[in-house]
């Protein structure tokens, strides 16, 4: 494996090898995001629930068009914390 593996077998690159280094930690970074994502999906770190209250209050989610201000308007600072 080179140095920069990223850029193994890639022919006609018109990337200047200056740039190699910073190319290369773009596709770690790229590959730790990644399995982030991928480790908390399979643990399930990003489903939150939250009870429904009325017929109502979900009408009003199904129409905004924007989540952030319904989440302000509608649920609790720790129900905001828990969705972010």
């Amino acid at each position: 494996m080179s140095r920069y593996s990223s850029l193994d077998h890639r022919t006609n690159t018109h990337l200047p090898e200056s740039y190699w280094a910073g190319h290369q930690l773009c596709f770690i970074v790229h590959d730790i995001m990644t399995q982030l994502l991928v480790s908390g999906r399979r643990a399930s770190a990003f489903h939150v629930e939250f009870a429904r209250r009325d017929e109502a209050e979900i009408a009003t989610l199904e129409a905004t068009d924007n989540i952030f201000d319904w989440l302000e308007k509608y649920r609790s600072f720790e129900e905001r914390m828990l969705f972010l």
